[in-house]
């Protein structure tokens, strides 16, 4: 693997239901190519053109280096499943980093996305099986035997317990969403946005037009013309 800084981790939004389908990792132009996706990932993109809808790009972290890039990817496709998103991704990414040692920016995103993250059941499975057969030291045997005592006697969480871990989900998706948007400039007035979203509430034009001029589908809308601030 190389070790150049000049790779990054994105992901594919669809604006319908303003929800991640795909994550992956390149560089240069390979974000916003379509060429050499898998049938899953073509087929929302042929759903969101038939329904006059589109999808968005969103950089999740940039100046990555290939082993880091594959890192942060095998990560993020992991934190989607595990919060029951339904990704194109066929593989689980992360290919040829096995043993790899996370920079500090992929442990710092990673601390982010984990506050207060609820794991599924699924996932929950998947990491006993994984822990079955291996040594615990005393205390930590000890710990979990006092997890099971108390689980066995029915111990249920209070309303307010639960309530906080939904607000903190909450909070990070509202992080992650603030995180990933891409800045917007309206080359016609000059105004700068957070977000194709944004610009669209500005000018009272759905966020799907002002996407589609972003990304060259359309010349215009409302006789304004919109560029993501990274490709002026």
């Amino acid at each position: 693997m190389t070790t150049s800084n000049n790779y990054y981790v994105y992901e594919h939004w669809r604006l319908d239901r303003d929800e991640c389908f795909y994550v992956g990792k390149g560089h240069g132009n390979r974000a916003f190519s379509m060429k050499n996706r898998n049938k899953h990932h073509q087929a929302i993109v042929s759903k969101l053109n038939r329904i006059g809808s589109a999808f968005e790009v969103k950089i999740v972290a940039s100046g990555l280096s290939e082993e880091e890039a594959f890192s942060l990817e095998l990560n993020q496709i992991q934190f989607w499943r595990e919060l029951g998103i339904d990704l194109t991704n066929i593989t689980n990414g992360g290919e040829g980093v096995s043993g790899f040692r996370h920079s500090d920016l992929t442990k710092k995103i990673w601390s982010e996305q984990r506050k207060g993250r609820a794991v599924s059941e699924e996932g929950k499975l998947k990491r006993s099986a994984s822990m079955k057969g291996k040594p615990k030291t005393p205390e930590h045997a000890k710990k979990a035997g006092a997890a099971s005592g108390l689980a066995k006697r029915g111990k249920k969480h209070s309303k307010e317990t639960i309530e906080k871990r939904k607000n903190k989900l909450k909070e990070l998706n509202h992080f992650q969403k603030i995180a990933l948007k891409k800045p917007v400039v309206c080359l016609t007035s000059g105004e700068e946005f957070m977000s194709a979203a944004d610009a669209g509430k500005y000018y009272n034009i759905p966020r799907d037009y002002v996407s589609s001029v972003c990304r060259g589908k359309r010349s215009n809308t409302k006789g304004l013309i919109f560029k993501f601030k990274e490709t002026i």
